[in-house]
C-alpha cells in the first residue's frame, strides 16, 4: 500500500509558519502503483520494493543523486560496467543504503550527496521516494514548497537543510517515518541476539551513545 502526504499546513497565526512541532494529518492512498513507485534505471523494478543502493566513485562520494536496486547496480558493476548508467561517471563501488527506521545515521551518510553534512530538500525527497512506498508527485510538490509542513516540522532551525541533529529530533524525520510506516517495523528491527550493535543503534533515537528511559521501556 501506498501513502500520500499530506498537503500544507496553514500558517498558525499573522500569516507566518509555525516552527513548532507540526501534528502532520494522516496519510491516505491514491493512485496506480506504476506512477506512485521510483523505479531502478537498471532492472526497471520499483525501488521501495528491494534493497537500495548508490553508486560510489574512486572518492569514496556518490556519483549522482540516483538510487538503484541493489543487487542490480553489483550485477551492473560484475558485467564489466565502469559507468553509472544516469550520470556516465566512473563507478568503484556500490553503497548499500540502510533503513532510515533502523540506521539514521547510515542512512543520513548515504543519502548527503557531497558530503556536506546536511541534507537538501532534494536530497531527502529522492531517497523517501526509492525507500518508501509513497506518492512521488506528492513528495516532487514538496521540494519546491518552503512552507511544506514536512521543512516546518523537520528543519526545525529553518536553515533549508535537515542536519544531523534535525533528524534525530522527536519530531524528527526518522520519528515520522518511523511512525508513518509503523506496520512494518516489527521486521525491521535487528535481532539482538544476531546483532547487539545494530539493535542498540535502532533504540538509541537521538544518537547520543546511551539509552534513556523512555528508550529502554520502548525496546
Amino acid at each position: 500500500m501506498a501513502h500520500s502526504l499530506p498537503p500544507t499546513q496553514p500558517p498558525r497565526s499573522g500569516g507566518v509558519a509555525s516552527r513548532r512541532p507540526v501534528t502532520p494529518p494522516p496519510l491516505t492512498t491514491s493512485r496506480p502503483a506504476a506512477l506512485r513507485h521510483a523505479e531502478c534505471p537498471i532492472c526497471f523494478e520499483p525501488l521501495h520494493k528491494g534493497q537500495v543502493g548508490v553508486f560510489l566513485g574512486a572518492d569514496g562520494k556518490r556519483v549522482s543523486q540516483h538510487f538503484y536496486n541493489l543487487e542490480a547496480a553489483r550485477e551492473w558493476l560484475r558485467a564489466g560496467n565502469g559507468t553509472c548508467p544516469m550520470s556516465r561517471l566512473a563507478v568503484q563501488s556500490v553503497l548499500p543504503v540502510p533503513d532510515i527506521r533502523t540506521d539514521p545515521q547510515g542512512w543520513f551518510s548515504a543519502v548527503d550527496i557531497d558530503g556536506d553534512q546536511k541534507l537538501s530538500r532534494l536530497e531527502v525527497v529522492e531517497c523517501l521516494k526509492a525507500q518508501l512506498a509513497v506518492d512521488n508527485d506528492a513528495l516532487d510538490a514538496a521540494v519546491a514548497d518552503p512552507s511544506h509542513w514536512m521543512w516546518q516540522q523537520w528543519d526545525s532551525d529553518g536553515s533549508g537543510f535537515i542536519e544531523r541533529d534535525e533528524l534525530l529530533q522527536s519530531q524528527g524525520l526518522a520519528a515520522y517515518v518511523r511512525q508513518a510506516f509503523h506496520k512494518s517495523m516489527k521486521e525491521l528491527i535487528p535481532d539482538i541476539r544476531q546483532d547487539k550493535s545494530a539493535w542498540y543503534d535502532f533504540w538509541d533515537e537521538d544518537g547520543s551513545g546511551s539509552l534513556e528511559q523512555e528508550e529502554v521501556v520502548r525496546a
